[in-house]
């Protein structure tokens, strides 16, 4: 009997904690982290004398390796910006979403806390390297509020099913890359990217009142999820694709902008630890 009573308890330790560090911490002994992180920078080499307009108009793929490479040539190591994006999600269309944004290039860091739009969390945090691979989130209700944070990888099927584009595949750099590669490829197959250069905009207010260059792709015949149109809005000053917009005939597939964006801030050396999750 006394054996029972020591036996029966340690089992259902054995049994509890590991669903407590699967449901709560995010722990999967069926899975490795790999593939979580993001992918590494494209090279893009020197940036050309060309103006922006030429580029687009003549050759829209060399325009996009010039934006990565005014990024490199600009320094920049991180910065604060606003995002915000409306996305399609399985055939939905979700709430606007604003964020509040911080991010750094080395580690790869990524802090969010939204502001407007919030689903399931208030606030996330990803950092390369830390957290055991983990995404650190700050639920917006329940017991994993009370416990201040839950981890879970940053490619779950929650993630997914919250967002076309996972943390680890956040910020400028990350979304010109993106455009870039699917651009040169199509390019390199001989696809005909059937591009416009629709000229200099003024004070755009979804990008804060900056001045862009337009540049959209007509997608003939429609790729992925029938999508038909892709718009780009270049920042005239910094070169970088501060606004993306994705449509489906006159269906929203999903569109985003950065603003308010500042360059290379001194952060708090907390800012990036999940602690700081327990502010919102």
């Amino acid at each position: 009997m006394r054996r029972m009573r020591i036996v029966v308890p340690l089992c259902l330790l054995l049994l509890f904690v590991p669903i407590y560090l699967w449901k709560v911490q995010g722990w999967n002994p069926f899975c490795s982290d790999s593939g979580n992180a993001p992918a590494k920078p494209i090279d893009a080499g020197p940036s050309r004398a060309d103006t922006i307009e030429h580029l687009a108009t003549t050759d829209p793929v060399e325009m996009l390796r010039n934006v990565l490479a005014k990024y490199k040539e600009a320094g920049i190591k991180g910065y604060t910006c606003t995002l915000v994006k409306h996305e399609r999600i399985k055939g939905k269309l979700n709430a606007r979403e604003v964020t509040e944004c911080w991010f750094k290039e080395e580690p790869f860091s990524v802090f969010m806390h939204w502001k407007e739009g919030a689903g399931l969390a208030v606030a996330s945090l990803y950092v390369v390297g830390d957290n055991d691979g983990k995404m650190c989130v700050r639920p917006s209700s329940g017991a994993g509020k009370l416990l201040g944070w839950v981890k879970s990888a940053p490619d779950s099927s929650e993630a997914k099913d919250a967002t076309r584009y996972l943390i680890t595949e956040f910020g400028l750099r990350c979304g010109a890359e993106r455009t870039y590669r699917a651009w040169k490829a199509l390019q390199e197959r001989g696809v005909t990217l059937r591009t416009e250069y629709l000229g200099l905009r003024k004070n755009v207010e979804e990008v804060g009142g900056r001045d862009c260059h337009v540049v959209v792709r007509r997608c003939d015949p429609p790729e992925e999820e029938g999508m038909t149109e892709i718009t780009l809005l270049i920042d005239a000053e910094t070169w970088q694709q501060v606004g993306t917009i994705l449509k489906a005939g006159d269906e929203l597939i999903g569109e985003y902008y950065f603003k308010d964006i500042k360059l290379n801030p001194d952060f708090d050396e907390k800012r990036f630890k999940p602690e700081m999750l327990k502010k919102y």
